[in-house]
């Protein structure tokens, strides 16, 4: 896993009072709303949301999106002072480092700042809950039944499932016009999608709890191997982005625990 080790201080505000930390990668906007918030005792029900800049031109919509779309280019965020004035907290990415903590850690702040105290209230924020889907994806309109079911963490974005469809399938590329958008928002209905070769059906079997943080194969039915499939595409999809792990197929109970 990769973490993002970035700073957030106040804008135009000497002398400077800041927060550096490590943010796990896949940390959402609402959730590190709720991270700037305690970082800078604020109220998180309160917010005036993210921006590309302080002059309000390029809101950033947080509902979807993980931190991850953004954080590569400077951004902000907007909250009222004590005095119900506008205040701007500037993020800037100083290096991606790796990180296998579920929470994001302080580094380094300047001005008053209770370390210990705040530090252990960001452990409970816990950014990969382990939550996953079940889900099922058929190759409509074939004479033969082709279909892989799949465990997809939480987590995952529509980019990284087109990868999974086209390794798993052997397809054309995929395009869902949304490719950073999650998952998890549109995971509560069947979901059509097409390629420009073959059409798909996705059903969502139910959401469980997975101690796996990548898609895994748990299930397939029809069609080409997909393991030699995936061992044809490997060197072409970076592992952190498409993580199958067909190599470690295994059964159903033991993917998932039952408690969800």
């Amino acid at each position: 896993m990769k973490g993002f080790e970035i700073k957030i201080q106040l804008y135009g505000i000497y002398p400077q009072i800041s927060r550096e930390l490590i943010l796990p990668e896949k940390t959402t906007f609402p959730e590190f709303q709720k991270i700037i918030c305690k970082l800078f005792s604020l109220d998180n029900e309160t917010p005036l949301g993210f921006w590309h800049d302080t002059e309000f031109d390029g809101y950033i919509d947080p509902k979807n999106f993980l931190v991850e779309k953004y954080i590569y280019q400077k951004f902000y965020f907007e909250h009222y002072d004590f005095n119900n004035k506008e205040v701007w907290y500037e993020v800037t990415l100083n290096r991606v480092v790796d990180y296998d903590r579920n929470y994001a850690t302080i580094t380094n702040y300047s001005g008053d700042f209770n370390l210990d105290k705040i530090q252990e209230e960001l452990k409970s924020m816990t950014i990969l809950r382990n939550r996953a889907y079940d889900i099922i994806i058929n190759c409509e309109k074939t004479k033969e039944v082709i279909k892989r079911e799949f465990l997809i963490p939480e987590k995952t974005t529509f980019n990284q499932l087109e990868k999974i469809i086209m390794i798993a399938f052997d397809t054309k590329p995929i395009s869902f016009e949304r490719d950073d958008v999650l998952v998890d928002d549109c995971f509560k209905k069947s979901i059509k999608i097409y390629s420009q070769n073959k059409e798909f059906n996705i059903d969502v079997k139910k959401r469980i709890y997975s101690d796996k943080r990548f898609p895994l194969l748990i299930n397939y039915e029809g069609g080409l191997n997909p393991f030699d499939l995936w061992w044809e595409y490997y060197p072409k999809v970076p592992v952190d982005e498409c993580q199958c792990s067909l190599d470690d197929f295994i059964n159903t109970e033991e993917a998932i625990d039952s408690h969800s």
